[in-house]
């Protein structure tokens, strides 16, 4: 996250410039208290940036922007920097992913940071950039599953970034990297790559966020996972090592038609036969169903309790001479929110 996201003022000339940046603030603030599956980061020094560029604390800034644009009756200044405390309770800083700090970044093309009011805000801007460009090139992070919430005026999408970094210690390192801007909250649930994220997945949470977000692309669903208008689901205990041993996690042979297949399920649009096991689970009343994955003649089967209420819990996957069904818990299974 930019520290210009919570510098008050900010580069906003105008009223709607001004709502536009509170409404950011509001909706990162509400996302980072209630979600499971992403990792927030900041620069190091927040608060001395943010004190340095005379934007902390930011109550009476904030009150005097209101006032000025006459927004009194519309935010309370009191709030919004309650909300501005909440994300930074929240989040990591971003230098504990590398060894290296940063001294400087020369991005010549990255024009409109210059909106930004206060040079300590330009600059950590600069190596806000420069840091998510470091972990991408050390793969201290997967390049295509990074992304910056920039304060200053920027439409969502991919930014080339090109220039220079120097660490502390004088070493340069020339960086042309495409970094993804995400201004809102929904801009990130568009950005992110349900594949990439499912061959990345270590764990039956991050597994879930992957068919929450294909099921949303498929649907047309709203911007927020768990997405009231799909099916609530979940992923059972025994789900996530039963995709390794069955070719469908990472980038296995069946990775892509598991997920699509499990998403299907999710939005309310599979078409195929449902199969019943004909049992029951005794902890929740669940009912045993098995659907294909993918052709018929491939014989590997997507294993599911459904509940009274309709949750699907994703139990397991497994070829059709082992058509069993791993019962677990609906008290053990994972799922993700965002």
């Amino acid at each position: 996250m930019d520290m210009s996201l919570f510098a008050i003022p900010n580069a906003a000339v105008s009223a709607n410039e001004v709502e536009t940046i509170f409404e950011r603030v509001r909706l990162w603030a509400t996302r980072a208290e209630r979600q499971s599956a992403v990792e927030f980061m900041v620069e190091s020094d927040a608060v001395g940036v943010l004190s340095a560029a005379n934007c902390f604390p930011a109550t009476n800034n904030i009150q005097a922007l209101l006032d000025l644009f006459d927004l009194s009756a519309v935010y309370s200044a009191r709030d919004l920097n309650a909300r501005i405390f909440s994300i930074l309770e929240r989040v990591s800083a971003v230098s504990d992913s590398f060894d290296t700090a940063l001294a400087d970044c020369d991005f010549p093309e990255q024009e409109d940071l210059e909106v930004l009011p206060a040079q300590e805000l330009r600059g950590s801007s600069m190596r806000t950039l420069g840091s998510v460009c470091l972990l991408a090139l050390e793969r201290r992070r997967p390049a295509g599953m990074m992304f910056i919430v920039p304060g200053y005026p920027a439409d969502a999408g991919e930014r080339l970034v090109r220039g220079t970094i120097t660490t502390l210690g004088g070493q340069e390192t020339a960086v042309n990297e495409a970094i993804a801007l995400v201004p809102e909250p929904r801009d990130l649930l568009d950005a992110i790559d349900p594949q990439l994220l499912w061959n990345l997945a270590e764990d039956g949470r991050e597994i879930h966020f992957a068919i929450a977000l294909t099921a949303r692309r498929l649907t047309g669903g709203a911007d927020c996972v768990p997405d009231e208008a799909l099916v609530a689901c979940c992923v059972g205990e025994g789900f996530f090592d039963s995709l390794g041993r069955n070719q469908a996690s990472g980038r296995g042979a069946f990775a892509n038609t598991t997920r699509e297949r499990c998403a299907q399920l999710l939005g309310g649009i599979f078409q195929g036969h449902v199969g019943d096991f004909g049992e029951e689970r005794l902890s929740d009343r669940s009912a045993a169903k098995r659907v294909h994955i993918g052709k018929a003649h491939q014989a590997l089967r997507l294993m599911y309790w459904l509940s009274p209420d309709g949750e699907i819990e994703f139990a397991n996957i497994g070829p059709k001479r082992e058509l069993l069904i791993h019962r677990g818990s609906p008290h053990t299974a994972q799922t993700s929110a965002f």
